[in-house]
């Protein structure tokens, strides 16, 4: 995995990835999907994340 790829995925851990969306009146609003508040506060649980090297394919 190079470096590009590990930040990737520590982006979408983070930050989150949008998963999808719901209708709100006329309105689509995204679907953001991340770890808790508590283990992205944890960096013993940042540390143990398990990185695939296929991600996004």
């Amino acid at each position: 995995m190079n470096n590009t790829a590990i930040a990737q995925q520590l982006e979408a851990y983070l930050e989150g990835a949008v998963g999808g969306s719901i209708l709100e009146s006329t309105e689509n609003l995204p679907v953001r999907v991340r770890l808790t508040d508590t283990d992205r506060a944890d960096l013993s649980q940042i540390a143990s994340l398990d990185l695939s090297a296929v991600w996004g394919e």
